[in-house]
């Protein structure tokens, strides 16, 4: 099969063929390898070979795989100290990095934490932040006046700001904004 995840999933499997183990250790995809390297029906030749994999994964996983022969789990022993680091660090978004805090139902109070929000430095948490029906009205007055026409449209669109700030917003310099607060005075 074409797909890696298909490949990795029949290397997993407890009742997948020896043979089929054997093709699938030659796989380019470390991760299939290593699928193969954990299976405990894979055969003795096929983990000797594992154990000798450029990939450290893999050999570690033949390391951990009981039916290995002792010889070969006492030659990679070693590996078992080393500590584990993915191959894929997911990075974290920039939208997550700009939250002071994630919101937790059971514990944090929503306008406070989204008063938090207003503030990050991230433009598009501030955006978010002021179409929240939530948001402070503190929070809404001290973004009214922003540099960034799109946070005083956030404003004018939201449904808990004050008819005094929308009015404002009707002279707004930007026509977006303007026409915005106008529809939602």
């Amino acid at each position: 099969d074409k797909d890696t995840e298909v490949r990795r999933k029949v290397a997993t499997n407890p009742n997948t063929p020896t043979t089929s183990l054997e093709i699938l250790s030659q796989d380019s995809m470390a991760e299939v390898r290593t699928a193969v390297a954990a299976n405990q029906n894979s055969n003795v030749i096929v983990l000797e070979q594992l154990g000798q994999d450029e990939k450290v994964e893999v050999r570690r996983a033949v390391a951990k795989n009981p039916n290995a022969p002792v010889s070969i789990r006492e030659s990679l022993k070693d590996l078992l100290d080393l500590p584990y680091v993915p191959r894929y660090v997911p990075k974290l978004s920039p939208t997550l990095s700009g939250l002071s805090r994630i919101y937790k139902p059971d514990t944090d109070d929503l306008p406070t934490l989204l008063s938090e929000y207003a503030q990050s430095d991230n433009d598009f948490v501030r955006f978010v932040t002021l179409m929240h029906p939530l948001t402070p009205v503190d929070s809404i007055r001290e973004c009214c006046q922003s540099l960034f026409w799109q946070e005083r449209y956030a404003v004018a669109e939201n449904s808990s700001t004050p008819g005094e700030i929308r009015q404002q917003l009707t002279n707004d310099s930007n026509r977006i904004v303007r026409a915005t607060a106008k529809a939602n005075l």
